[in-house]
């Protein structure tokens, strides 16, 4: 179905709500079969159930709307039908010149069949109940959804949030991905060296995740991609480096584990990281780099569930962010 279709923009918001619930329902089946924590969970159903209801409004939006116009538009065509008639029957007495009556007579049929269209689209959004009956469902990331079907939010102040404050220990950011399902953030910053992260799938490349690491702080920061050897204590680490450890749940299990030599499976600046050095991260600049899942089948791992956490030298957990693999 493309973008003139007069039911695009029905069967775009119904894609919208199967795309939701389909992806919910994901999820759902990952928790019941333990592969992901409770509090995980919960926040991505929260995220979920405010997305469906918002997709399921825009639907009955469409479907009230629709039904409110079909008996007037029903009644119009009926009115034009009788007025063609009426004007074939002058013609036909001769009351009205040939030439007129040809004229009139285009003008209504081109009138009544786009009544005729429209009454056949009210009555599809109406009757409609999935994407299969009207064209078939349309494939998008969640946020071009968004984009498409809702008016764009007016930006909103934000207060900075300080280290310890209630806000920041509940401060999560919720990044939905390309296909199938939702990947989550938790930012942490604090002190004068100090690195927030963000990471999604690319909707461009499911199988790349990429990975932001922003210097909030005042002093060039190391960040370790990832920790030689799944060890947040490598030796010669600075005290306030951070780096990223990759846990994967694979298709075949039901735990994490820890894939302790992957940085052959980054990439920097076009080149995958194949040594131990940590990157540096400027004061107020960004290091980004991405994650070729594909290359973590080239090392022997199928991973079903990727899930990243972001520390400092030490351990301590900065950060997380977890997606489903299809």
């Amino acid at each position: 179905m493309n973008s003139s279709d007069p039911l695009y923009s029905f069967c775009l918001a119904l894609s919208y709500l199967e795309k939701v619930e389909g992806d919910l329902a994901k999820w759902e089946e990952i928790r019941a079969a333990k592969k992901t924590d409770v509090t995980t969970f919960d926040h991505v159903r929260a995220t979920y159930s405010a997305r469906r209801r918002k997709a399921g409004q825009l639907v009955e939006e469409f479907r009230k709307r629709a039904g409110e116009e079909k008996g007037p538009l029903a009644e119009e065509l009926r009115q034009q039908n009788r007025e063609r008639r009426k004007m074939m029957e002058q013609a036909s007495a001769g009351r009205i010149p040939a030439e007129n009556a040809n004229e009139r007579n285009r003008e209504f049929t081109k009138l009544i069949g786009d009544l005729e269209e429209r009454l056949t689209t009210a009555c599809a959004i109406v009757e409609t109940e999935t994407t299969e009956d009207i064209g078939g469902f349309i494939p998008l990331p969640i946020e071009e959804y968004e984009k498409k079907l809702l008016p764009p939010k007016r930006p909103e102040k934000k207060k900075a949030l300080e280290l310890g404050s209630p806000a920041l220990s509940a401060a999560v950011v919720l990044g939905l991905v390309a296909i199938g399902v939702a990947g989550y953030v938790y930012v942490t910053v604090g002190g004068p060296a100090r690195l927030s992260f963000s990471a999604e799938r690319l909707a461009s490349d499911p199988a790349m995740i990429s990975v932001s690491a922003r210097n909030e702080g005042r002093r060039e920061v190391e960040w370790y991609v990832p920790w030689p050897e799944g060890d947040s204590r490598t030796p010669g680490a600075k005290s306030t480096s951070y780096g990223v450890l990759l846990y994967v749940i694979e298709r075949d299990g039901n735990t994490p584990k820890l894939v302790a030599n992957s940085e052959g499976c980054w990439r920097y600046r076009g080149v995958y990281i194949l040594d131990s050095e940590p990157l540096r991260v400027r004061p107020r600049r960004s290091a980004n780099v991405l994650l070729d899942t594909n290359k973590l089948r080239e090392i022997g791992v199928e991973a079903a569930v990727i899930h990243l956490v972001f520390t400092r030298r030490g351990g301590a957990e900065v950060g997380s962010f977890e997606a489903v693999m299809e």
